[in-house]
């Protein structure tokens, strides 16, 4: 693992996301990774709608810096190389999609 595994990592543990043992791929793996974003997004979403705005704070703060350093810092280039090497329309619009929809989160 490098830094930035480790340091993401770290993130999850700061969000309550636990990777399962399970799992046979490094914890920055795109599935992994997609899925902490939802977890954040969701809990962000429900913390809202609490009226608990301190932990939405919280939660907000730790979702941009999630995508500042990790999900949304390498996004465009994993989907560049999909679109220049994918044999497949789906898995280019996937890849494409999925950079647009972590593009939007980004603020």
């Amino acid at each position: 693992m490098q830094d930035s595994t480790l340091a993401v990592a770290d993130l999850y543990r700061q969000g309550g996301f636990d990777v399962s043992d399970a799992f046979g791929d490094l914890p920055d793996h795109l599935a992994v990774e997609l899925e902490f974003l939802y977890v954040l997004l969701f809990t962000l979403r429900q913390t809202r709608s609490d009226g608990d705005m301190g932990t939405a704070k919280t939660i907000d703060a730790l979702n941009q810096r999630f995508l500042r350093e990790h999900l949304g810092a390498w996004v465009g280039a994993f989907a560049a190389a999909t679109d220049s090497s994918a044999q497949t329309t789906f898995c280019r619009e996937l890849a494409a999609l999925t950079e647009r929809l972590v593009q939007q989160e980004v603020s």
